[in-house]
């Protein structure tokens, strides 16, 4: 594995261990397997991340409620991958590029700790993912 690639997925600080093993003030978003398109994906969060009424359905208003997490008042959030999402790849490489954007944001603040696992057999697929050129999702 080329070590530039190593540098992006280390920045991400995506965790491939599992769960944290204290889950007490954790509020857990499961994104469960197979979800193949942007709408799959972008409706299972609306409905396990208990997004609001406004959110827009889009990756834009996704980054936007990922940047927010208002009305959740535990500490901690856990964003639980079962795979990595989207069987389109570019759009699978830009819903990375939000979360480490996302992770990146929340490390300036503390109202939140956030967290975004994935399943270590998921690590190659993510550096390969994060290493591909930068199109916008389709989402």
């Amino acid at each position: 594995m080329p070590a530039e690639d190593m540098r992006y997925e280390h920045r991400t600080s995506f965790r491939y261990d599992g769960m944290p093993s204290d889950l007490s003030d954790t509020f857990v978003i499961q994104i469960p397997a197979g979800l193949g398109t942007c709408e799959e994906l972008l409706e299972t969060y609306a409905t396990r991340g208990r997004f609001p009424e406004y959110f827009g359905g889009n990756f834009n208003a996704l980054r936007d409620c990922l940047c927010d997490f208002d009305w959740v008042s535990a500490q901690t959030i856990v964003i639980a991958h079962a795979d990595v999402p989207l069987t389109d790849a570019s759009d699978a490489a830009a819903y990375l590029r939000l979360l480490a954007d996302v992770l990146q944001l929340w490390l300036r603040f503390d109202l939140h700790d956030v967290v975004v696992v994935f399943p270590a057999d998921e690590r190659a697929t993510i550096v390969m993912l994060l290493a591909a050129p930068y199109a916008a999702p389709g989402g």
